[in-house]
């Protein structure tokens, strides 16, 4: 069973999103991605799915939205939203957000 992560691995974490965020702010969606694949790898040998995790599935889909890859962006916004299921997170604005954005991309593709 993989191990849990601990606190100096969850700052670890944030720190890439951060980072990932703001390469998105300034344009740069390879650097984000770039930033994202360590802690993604990461999050998913995890025994269960965590609010963490989601959020860099949202930000990866935010970087392939600004590669115009709506694909990717689509995969990794439907592996965010059964998280967000998962732990029954529904409510949430990045939740909404995410199911809001599904269903344009979904609109967008059968047409």
């Amino acid at each position: 069973m993989p191990i849990q992560l601990n606190t100096k691995e969850f700052y670890w974490i944030k720190k890439a999103l951060d980072a990932a965020r703001d390469s998105i702010s300034r344009g740069w969606y390879q650097s984000a991605l770039l930033e994202l694949r360590k802690p993604a790898k990461r999050l998913a040998e995890q025994p269960l799915p965590n609010r963490l995790q989601a959020l860099v599935l949202l930000t990866q889909a935010q970087a392939y939205r600004g590669l115009n890859s709506t694909t990717k962006e689509l995969k990794s916004l439907k592996a965010a939203q059964e998280i967000f299921t998962g732990i029954e997170d529904s409510d949430s604005n990045e939740s909404i957000a995410c199911s809001d954005r599904i269903r344009e991309i979904e609109t967008i593709l059968t047409k």
